[in-house]
């Protein structure tokens, strides 16, 4: 054999060692899936954590079951002989080939210690990096996203509703152990952020924090609940833990939804109307789908205040691992819930080309769409115990087809990346986004400290006109990844926090032509993992135009006061002032129900109006008991706060709590008033002008507003800018058929001396 010069062995080292270098992320990412893949297959090892959405008592898991299923990286080809129901692409660039799509997966992302010491922080960066290459989209560590994606466009077939007719209290009011036996839901599914996330370039940097006690910011205390009652629990209605809570308010009514049950409530308080499982209010479809028999949680409440009608939903399949997956949605035919009747359509949520599980489906109203989003995964196991991370997948839904009970039309996009999870859709409330406008949907970065902001136009009528564009990149705090789980007080199991991913809804408000979201997450502070806090930030998007800086934003954890404050969310009225709901708890401290907010006119990146609990002289206690041969450590999934369409300033909140040691959670409801009058009339005779810094003279100032009674009133008050103190009251005065009554309050001095009147202080 002749030897290789040595010119040859030194053009093999120069080209072969950058190549060598190149594929060697590559190999070490093959090698953590493989060795993932090899420890889920490894006999006598623990069983896996189920602090998830398993319900069953099937939910201890064998080695079998566990074990990866034979031609795994065939998945693709296998579903979709299985799957028949879909409809070509209509625009934008086609999907990768399913060959590529194998290659471009993020392996296993749920909740588990044996799975994460597989598959490390470190290693799952390196595999997001590769995925996304693989797929299309660059991403490194050191540069954001790209603008464009490889979107791929559909318009499934439409589908016909069935309808249901009466009273809905003629259903049974608890969920039978038989529904619960039926439930196979997944392990959560998760994608773990990278450890090192990266500032974007530009970014402001994180803004001083405010003293502890801030010159001229008047800090008070958010107004106690006016309305408080229970509503559903585990023992009479839950279907397993965590209850995935959900809840909206409308004209009349408030609708509260956990796995996998919904109540019907009356807004001056409890006993519920009614309540059923949604297995219930679908028998007797006959859509020949899942949505028929076999409900398996996730639950959605939405109102639309401009059909002034409820949706709920929920996913259903009969084959956790190769589906089909249906998301079942019912619409009320009337304003009333209750007797009105409801539409329900079973909608096909994956399809031939994409055969994946739509995990934590999360909802959105707006003008022309209920607009939906879902996490693809890729189902390796019977009871979904190992999986692959497939992309997002967002949906428009026809509202006029919706609430009109005609063929349901829709718009799907396939991202068709792995490195985009979790995104919400915009919900507004309030004025309605220009025509045309379109839906907002935004992510939390798992590469970046940012919020990923992508926009969702839907055309039902000519398919191809329908865009999905992003992600505009808008700039955060940079902070320290918050600590999951968290503890509770002993003999409490650990609590699980969700850490880092956006929390429902993505609030959506348009005040005098300004347009804003309002979006939150769990973080920890800027240098520690604990005490976890709420990061929420305000994004201005006036136009279509998204601004990468945000309006405003802050790290809330009430000064690390050592608690954890985790599960939030928040809703903004309709001039601006927001409130924000979470659980509270540690070590020592029982999982409380808690709210903070702010006004309009405080100061940016601060919560002024301070913490108050939900539950005040009401015991609570902690979460203890197995899910599945584990310590149950899921809380929630989600909580929900929302606006009073009757006045649009009073926020409603729902979430859980344990009022004993044990496992029956409980899901209050209460209503928070706090109704802020804003540009207040002059009074001409004064001389007044409207109450602002500056004005020499007293001033005599009039609104009508609502009371938390839903009664009108007309409200007049006397402003003096020198004194320490405001007097305002109530005159009687007849308008619109309703008489105002006498109040008198006196209440501290605001910042900048501007004038304000709170309906909460109006007596009848």
């Amino acid at each position: 054999m002749r030897r290789l010069p040595f010119w040859g062995f030194l053009v093999l080292v120069i080209v072969g060692l950058p190549l060598w270098l190149w594929n060697m992320p590559k190999r070490r990412a093959s090698s953590v899936i493989n060795s993932a893949i090899t420890s889920a297959n490894r006999p006598n090892r623990a069983e896996p954590s189920q602090d998830s959405h398993q319900k069953s008592p099937q939910d201890s898991l064998t080695q079998q079951q566990l074990a990866p299923q034979p031609n795994a990286g065939k998945r693709n080809q296998s579903k979709a002989t299985k799957n028949t129901q879909s409809a070509p692409p209509v625009r934008n660039t086609p999907a990768a080939p399913a060959e590529s799509r194998d290659t471009s997966v993020i392996p296993l992302l749920r909740k588990g210690a044996e799975f994460r010491a597989a598959i490390s922080k470190t290693s799952m960066t390196t595999a997001t990096t590769i995925a996304a290459s693989n797929a299309g989209v660059t991403v490194s560590a050191a540069q954001n996203p790209p603008t464009s994606l490889q979107v791929e466009i559909t318009a499934p077939p439409v589908v016909v509703p069935s309808e249901f007719k009466g009273d809905i209290r003629n259903l049974p009011q608890r969920i039978t152990q038989n529904e619960r036996n039926l439930i196979s839901r997944p392990l959560e599914l998760e994608v773990k952020p990278s450890k090192t996330k990266q500032t974007l370039p530009g970014a402001e940097p994180a803004p001083p924090a405010p003293p502890r006690i801030p010159a001229r910011i008047p800090l008070a205390p958010m107004p106690s609940p006016t309305v408080t009652f229970d509503g559903m629990d585990y023992n009479t209605n839950g279907g397993g833990h965590p209850p995935d809570t959900v809840g909206d308010v409308g004209i009349n009514y408030f609708v509260q939804a956990v796995n996998t049950s919904v109540g019907i409530y009356n807004k001056t308080g409890g006993p519920a109307i009614t309540t059923f499982t949604f297995n219930t209010l679908w028998a007797g479809a006959a859509t020949g789908t899942p949505c028929d028999t076999s409900h398996q949680g996730d639950p959605t409440v939405i109102y639309s205040s401009q059909y002034d009608r409820f949706i709920i939903a929920d996913f259903a399949w009969t084959n956790l691992q190769n589906g089909p997956y249906y998301e079942c949605i019912a619409v009320s035919k009337t304003s009333n819930p209750v007797t009105g009747g409801w539409w329900r359509y079973a909608v096909r949520a994956d399809d031939a080309a994409h055969p994946w599980l739509p995990d934590y489906p999360k909802m959105g109203i707006w003008p022309d769409g209920l607009y939906m989003a879902a996490n693809m995964f890729d189902c390796l196991t019977a009871t979904c115990s190992f999986a692959f991370y497939m992309e997002a997948r967002a949906y428009a839904f026809n509202l006029a087809d919706l609430v009109s009970g005609a063929p349901l039309r829709a718009i799907v996009a396939d991202t068709n990346s792995a490195n985009y999870f979790t995104l919400l859709p915009s919900n507004y409330r309030g004025a309605p986004p220009p025509t045309g406008a379109p839906n907002y949907l935004v992510a939390e970065s798992n590469t970046a400290f940012a919020w990923e902001v992508f926009k969702f136009h839907a055309d039902y009528v000519t398919p191809a006109n329908s865009t999905f564009t992003g992600p505009t990149n808008v700039s955060q705090t940079a902070y320290t990844g918050a600590a999951d789980p968290v503890p509770a007080p002993a003999p409490g199991n650990n609590i699980d926090t969700l850490a880092d991913r956006a929390m429902m809804q993505n609030q959506y408000r348009n005040i005098a032509g300004v347009e804003s979201l309002w979006v939150n997450h769990t973080t920890g502070t800027v240098s520690a993992t604990t005490p976890t806090g709420i990061q929420w930030a305000q994004i201005n998007v006036t136009g279509g135009t998204v601004n990468p800086t945000p309006v405003q934003q802050q790290i809330f954890n009430n000064g690390a006061d050592g608690l954890n404050r985790f599960m939030g969310a928040l809703a903004v009225d309709n001039t601006g002032n927001m409130a924000l709901g979470y659980t509270a708890a540690s070590s020592t401290l029982a999982p409380d129900i808690r709210y903070v907010g702010r006004l309009a006119a405080d100061p940016l990146n601060t919560l002024p109006q301070t913490e108050v609990t939900m539950l005040p002289s009401v015991a609570r206690s902690v979460q203890t008991g197995n899910c599945g041969g584990a310590p149950c450590t899921r809380w929630g999934d989600y909580s929900a706060m929302t606006v009073d369409p009757v006045d649009e300033c009073t926020f409603w909140y729902t979430s859980l709590y344990f009022p004993v040691q044990g496992a029956n959670w409980v899901i209050p409801i209460s209503r928070l008033h706090r109704c802020y009058v804003k540009h207040c009339q002059s009074d001409a005779a004064s001389g007044a002008s409207d109450g602002q810094p500056g004005d020499q003279t007293d001033g005599r100032i009039r609104q009508l507003v609502v009371g938390n009674d839903g009664w009108q009133r007309c409200l007049v008050g006397l402003f003096k800018r020198h004194e320490r103190d405001h007097r305002h009251y109530a005159r009687p005065r007849r308008r619109s058929g309703q008489y105002c009554a006498d109040s008198y309050v006196r209440q501290p001095l605001y910042q900048d001396e501007r004038f304000r009147l709170s309906a909460h202080h109006l007596h009848r």
